[in-house]
């Protein structure tokens, strides 16, 4: 599945395309880092890092069963940074979903390339009202 905003114009495109799958448990986002995604050092900045663990919480929570989440909103994602992530090799966020609650969608994840994790996170969406 590719999980992708059909507005050209938002960040998300910026970010992706990006590739969802699920497996078992888990939902597995891939991005494939380009040259603007670089910091000043030649890695993956830690900006489009977070912004890619946002999109993905996303993406993970519609793949494992939460509905309601694509219109809802991110309410908190904490980010430890482990590793540099590099250009060029796929960045995979792996995603279990917590919880999921009547508003609520509580998640965390590695980012991994590689076998090397990269960053822990964890995250909490609030679902869409029901009116939009």
């Amino acid at each position: 599945m590719i999980w992708e905003l059909h507005d050209v114009d938002c960040f998300n495109n910026f970010v992706g395309p990006l590739l969802a799958r699920r497996e078992g448990d888990q939902a597995i986002v891939r991005l494939q880092p380009r040259p603007e995604h670089a910091n000043y050092t030649g890695a993956i900045h830690g900006g489009l890092m977070m912004g890619f663990i946002d999109c993905a919480l996303f993406a993970g929570a519609a793949i494992l069963g939460a509905e309601g989440t694509s219109q809802g909103l991110t309410l908190e994602c904490n980010v430890q940074f482990l590793a540099s992530g590099r250009l060029n090799v796929p960045l995979d966020a792996v995603i279990d979903v917590l919880r999921i609650t009547g508003r609520f969608v509580f998640l965390r994840g590695l980012l991994v390339q590689e076998g090397a994790n990269i960053c822990n996170f964890s995250g909490m969406l609030r679902k869409a009202d029901a009116k939009r």
